[in-house]
């Protein structure tokens, strides 16, 4: 089993400088190649990632892929591979900004505005992953970046292929993920970037099965932006994959008609679930009837009482 690299050290060609963040695929550095070299963004993956034969041979091929994209919504990747400890590495484009989870966290849900361009620009750089022939696999608030270029927010796209995520209803339920997978991320990404939480709270586990089980949420309020958004949600997120956004493209066409229409006032919030009590005349024939099989049994015992004698 590998250990992770300090300042210092050296993975590949890399020399690490500091550490960035991690998660339960890995740890992501800053590093530089050689003296005075650029630096890069450095992903070293978890031990338990380099020795499962499918995950390497997932992130080589995601990697391999990425490489080839072009798009300023995606972060440049320019190498990959194992050094003599068999660190598996990711190096790419460092992309100076702030993670969409950190925001989110710190400054609550974007306005709807700002946050709707950022997810429109998501969709574009998904759209190009997906034009390599490979899934980004594990869409969430922590592997997109926000940067301002020239006064306007740009989001990048980062960590293709490194983790997979399960909440999609068919790979929680044992099917290969696909396009449509991706795409029922980036539902599940809209939602948490206009309201600041996320669509379902739990485990991994949890969160998968409420996606199977529950209907997926609505906002409130009925301006047509609204109104749009909410038809948006629920067809991208459907149990179905089939009945989702046929592409990434399309599903960002979806968000750009949403900038065009009016909206509401203030920030946009979880439509309260109504859960609703039984229906009055149900309640009064039901009582009725109660009161009448009570009436039939008094009666017979009655009956019974006085035939003894």
């Amino acid at each position: 089993m590998h250990s992770y690299p300090a300042a210092g050290d050296e993975v590949g060609p890399y020399r690490i400088q500091r550490r960035l963040g991690d998660s339960d695929h890995g740890v992501l550095y800053a590093a530089t190649q050689g003296a005075g070299g650029r630096e890069v963004a450095l992903r070293v993956l978890s031990a338990d990632a380099a020795e499962d034969t499918v995950a390497r041979r997932r992130v080589t091929r995601a990697a391999r892929a990425a490489a080839s994209v072009q798009s300023p919504h995606v972060a440049l990747v320019y190498l990959y591979g194992e050094d003599k400890r068999r660190r598996m590495y990711v190096a790419s484009e460092l992309v100076t900004g702030d993670q969409l989870g950190h925001v989110l966290r710190h400054q609550g849900a974007a306005p709807v505005h700002l946050g709707l361009q950022l997810m429109a620009q998501v969709a574009t750089g998904l759209s190009a992953i997906h034009s390599t022939g490979v899934l980004h696999g594990g869409l969430t608030p922590a592997n997109v970046l926000v940067q301002w270029r020239a006064g306007t927010p740009t989001a990048v796209l980062g960590d293709i292929g490194v983790s997979r995520s399960v909440t999609a209803p068919e790979v929680h339920l044992g099917e290969q993920p696909g396009v449509a997978s991706d795409v029922h991320s980036l539902g599940a990404l809209v939602w948490t970037t206009l309201t600041g939480e996320p669509v379902h709270q739990g485990s991994d586990f949890q969160v998968a099965e409420a996606f199977v089980r529950d209907p997926v949420p609505q906002l409130q309020g009925r301006s047509p932006q609204v109104r749009h958004l909410n038809e948006l949600l629920a067809k991208a997120m459907h149990r179905d994959p089939a009945r989702r956004h046929a592409s990434a493209l399309e599903l960002r066409d979806d968000l750009v008609a949403a900038l065009a229409l009016p909206g509401e006032a203030g920030p946009l919030r979880r439509r309260p679930v109504v859960v609703k009590g039984p229906d009055r005349r149900t309640t009064v024939t039901t009582t009725v009837a109660a009161l009448l099989l009570m009436l039939v049994g008094l009666v017979a015992g009655t009956v019974l009482l006085f035939s003894s004698f």
